[in-house]
C-alpha cells in the first residue's frame, strides 16, 4: 500500500493477463496505513486518522473493494484511550492487540475473533499491563502464534523490534530475538489465487 497516494496496486500475474491496476482506498481521512495480514482470502490492515485512529479494513483481491471490518468497541471510560498494535492469527480466528491507557496503567490487551465477521464475537483473552510499549510514541505488538500451554509469540516493534514468548498464566514474558533500532516498518502482503474462486 502507498498511504500517502492512497491507492494499492493489484497484479494479475496469469500467463494470459499479465496486468497492474490501481484501486483508489475509499477514504479521504486516511493518513496511514499500517501492517496487516491476509486471512479469509482478504487483506486485512489497520488504519489510522488524527479523527480516528482505531479502524480496520479489509481489500478484497478478487472482486478488488475494500471494506469496514467490526472490530470491538472501545472502553467506555472518561480516562481511556486504546489504539490498535495489531493484527495476528490464533489458533485459527482473526486477533487484535490494543493498546491502552487508563488513569495511570497502560499496556495491552489481546482480543480474537471466534467467529470471523461477528463483532459480538471478539473476546478478550488477556492484558500485559505496564510493559511492550511506549504508551505515548508510536507502537505495533503482532500476535504470531499460540502454544498448546497458553504461552503466546508476539512480535514487538516499539523502536525497537523484540520476538517474545508471553504466558498469560503467571505474567511471565522472555525474549527470542532481539533487533534495536529506530521505530519504523516495512510490510508485505502475498495472495495465493485458489483454484475455486476461477470457477464461481
Amino acid at each position: 500500500m502507498f498511504p500517502l497516494e492512497k491507492f494499492v496496486m493489484v497484479a494479475s500475474l496469469k500467463e494470459d493477463d499479465k496486468t497492474w491496476r490501481r484501486v483508489d482506498l475509499p477514504y479521504d481521512d486516511v493518513h496511514s496505513v499500517k501492517d496487516g495480514i491476509t486471512f479469509h482470502g482478504r487483506l486485512h490492515c489497520r488504519i489510522y486518522s488524527y479523527e480516528n485512529p482505531y479502524r480496520v479494513i479489509t481489500f478484497d483481491p478478487i472482486s478488488e473493494n475494500f471494506g469496514l471490518f467490526p472490530i470491538p468497541e472501545p472502553p467506555k471510560h472518561k480516562h481511556f484511550n486504546c489504539e490498535i498494535g495489531g493484527l495476528g492469527v490464533l489458533d485459527d480466528c482473526l486477533c487484535m492487540s490494543r493498546g491502552f491507557i487508563c488513569d495511570y496503567d497502560y499496556g495491552i490487551e489481546i482480543l480474537v475473533m471466534k467467529e470471523y465477521g461477528v463483532k459480538k464475537s471478539w473476546t478478550s483473552l488477556f492484558f500485559i499491563k505496564n510493559r511492550c510499549f511506549d504508551p505515548h510514541g508510536e507502537f505495533a505488538v503482532l500476535p504470531i502464534t499460540a502454544a498448546d500451554n497458553g504461552e503466546v509469540a508476539l512480535l514487538i516493534n516499539a523502536h525497537k523490534t523484540e520476538l517474545v514468548v508471553y504466558n498469560p498464566k503467571n505474567d511471565k514474558m522472555r525474549k527470542l530475538f532481539l533487533v534495536e533500532y529506530m521505530s519504523g516498518c516495512i510490510s508485505a502482503f502475498t495472495y495465493t489465487l485458489n483454484l475455486k474462486d476461477t470457477l464461481l
